[in-house]
């Protein structure tokens, strides 16, 4: 996968090269700041809204979770419905794995634990997004 960014590139070379084996939390961890800045980057790259433009809201930025469903929507025509389906699935989906919400507590709840399986298997529903969404 080609990715301009240095950072977002930097960060996926690491999750690559990553002993996910001894270092599975890391790799969580990692994974999360890679959503993060691949998202971050193409929401500004794409001038993708990022704020609450009404309602109670109004004025406050996206969460990371809204800002991964507004990415998902600017690229829907690049993405085969099932790449968007498994995406969004993946990325949003209350159960997943790698969903933002889960990545989040793999950071900040010191009882979840990622699993390497899932964090493993869970790549192929996300792969293609971040293919398109790192153009």
């Amino acid at each position: 996968m080609t990715i301009s960014n240095t950072k977002a590139a930097q960060l996926f070379y690491e999750l690559r090269n990553l002993n996910i084996d001894k270092f599975t939390i890391a790799g969580a961890i990692s994974l999360r700041s890679f959503v993060e800045a691949v998202v971050e980057i193409y929401c500004s790259s794409h001038s993708i809204l990022t704020k609450h433009t009404s309602g109670k809201n109004a004025g406050k930025t996206f969460s990371l979770g809204e800002k991964v469903e507004a990415v998902l929507q600017h690229l829907s025509s690049a993405l085969t419905k099932q790449e968007l389906t498994a995406a969004r699935a993946s990325l949003t989906g209350k159960d997943s794995v790698i969903s933002v919400a889960r990545l989040h507590e793999y950071v900040h709840n010191p009882a979840m634990f990622p699993s390497k399986n899932d964090l493993i298997g869970a790549w192929s529903g996300v792969e293609a997004f971040f293919k398109a969404a790192c153009k």
